[in-house]
C-alpha cells in the first residue's frame, strides 16, 4: 500500500474487521487525552493471513494543542501468541489427564468408606472423609486450570458467602499438619475472629498456595509461620518462611502469569508459574491487596488482605 493510502486510514483494509471499532474508540480516547493507545490486534500479511501485532499509536500535538500527526509502531507478536496458546493447551491437556486418576482414587476411597463404617472404625472414617474433601477440592482446582488461558480478572467467577475465619483456618491447619512432616508449621490463635464475606474456597486456595510455596521453597526442618490479624478496615494474612529469598527485582513480576524465577531451585521444583497469578486475580476481585517482602538469603513473607465487611 502506498503512503497516501495508509495515511488516510487505508490500513483498516489490513485490520481484522472485529477489531476496527475498538481501535477507532482507542484512537479517539488517545486524541482527547494525549495518552498513547496500546492494543493487540490482527493485521493481514502479504499472503492474506492475519497475524497478531502489538500496536502503539501516539498523537503528537502542535503548539495550539491540536493533533499535528500520529506516530505509531506495530510489532509482530504472533510467535508469542502461539507460545501462549501452546502453554494453555498443555495445561488443559494435563488437567484433563489428571481427572482420570482422581476419579479412580475417589472410587477407591468410597469403597474404603463403606468398609470402615461396617467395622465402626471412626479414626479411619475421619481420614477417608478428609481425603474425599481434598479430592473434591483438587477436582475443582483442575477445572479452573483447564481454563487457564482465560484467567483474567473478568473471567474468574467468585461466589461470596458469609463465613467464619476461625473455622476455615482451623481446617487448613489440620490439613497441613496431617500431611506436612518436613517443616514446623505455626498458626496463630484465631479463635473469636470475625466473619468475612468472600469466596470461601478461593480464599482457602490462596492461603494453601502461600503455605505450599513456603514449604516447597524453604529447607526441610525450617519454620513456616502463618499469621492473621484483624485490623480496623481489613483482615491481614501473611505466610513467612526461611527460604533463599527473592530479589526485589522480581517482587512484582512473580504475580504475573507464567512467570518463574530462573535459579537452581526452580529447576528442581515443579510448577507452571500460574499459582501466584491466580492468587493475585482472586484477591483483586475481592478488593484486597497482595504483595511480598523478601531479600535474598533472608526468607520471604507473602501478604494479602481482605476488606473487613
Amino acid at each position: 500500500m502506498s503512503f497516501e493510502d495508509l495515511r488516510d486510514f487505508g490500513y483498516f483494509q489490513m485490520m481484522h474487521p472485529d477489531e476496527i471499532e475498538a481501535f477507532q474508540a482507542g484512537l479517539k480516547h488517545a486524541s482527547e487525552t494525549g495518552i498513547p493507545f496500546e492494543s493487540e490486534m490482527r493485521f493481514k500479511d502479504i499472503n492474506g493471513e492475519y497475524r497478531w501485532h502489538l500496536n502503539i499509536a501516539s498523537p503528537v500535538f502542535d503548539d495550539e494543542g491540536k493533533i499535528a500527526l500520529w506516530a505509531g509502531s506495530t510489532t509482530d507478536i504472533q510467535r508469542l501468541k502461539d507460545e501462549e496458546q501452546r502453554k494453555s493447551d498443555f495445561i488443559g491437556m494435563v488437567s484433563h489427564e489428571l481427572k482420570t486418576p482422581l476419579t479412580s482414587i475417589k472410587a477407591y476411597l468410597q469403597v474404603m468408606e463403606v468398609k470402615a463404617k461396617k467395622i465402626d472404625d471412626e479414626n479411619v472414617q475421619k481420614i477417608i472423609d478428609r481425603s474425599l474433601i481434598q479430592i473434591r477440592k483438587m477436582t475443582s482446582m483442575i477445572d479452573g486450570f483447564m481454563s487457564v488461558s482465560r484467567l483474567e480478572s473478568s473471567k474468574i467467577v467468585i461466589a461470596p458467602t458469609r463465613f467464619g475465619l476461625a473455622q476455615l483456618i482451623g481446617e487448613i491447619r489440620d490439613d497441613f499438619k496431617n500431611t506436612v512432616m518436613s517443616h514446623q508449621l505455626y498458626f496463630g490463635n484465631v479463635e473469636g475472629f470475625p466473619e468475612v464475606t468472600a469466596d470461601r474456597d478461593r480464599i482457602e486456595q490462596v492461603i494453601k498456595n502461600f503455605i505450599g510455596n513456603a514449604v516447597k521453597y524453604s529447607p526441610r526442618g525450617t519454620d513456616v509461620i502463618f499469621k492473621c490479624l484483624a485490623e480496623i478496615e481489613e483482615i491481614h494474612f501473611s505466610v513467612s518462611d526461611n527460604g533463599q529469598g527473592i530479589d526485589p527485582s522480581h517482587h512484582q513480576k512473580i504475580f504475573e502469569r507464567y512467570y518463574r524465577i530462573e535459579n537452581d531451585l526452580s529447576k528442581t521444583t515443579s510448577g507452571f508459574g500460574i499459582g501466584l497469578y491466580f492468587c493475585a486475580e482472586i484477591i483483586s476481585l475481592h478488593g484486597g491487596r497482595i504483595w511480598v517482602e523478601s531479600e535474598l538469603g533472608k526468607g520471604s513473607t507473602f501478604h494479602f488482605t481482605l476488606p473487613r465487611h
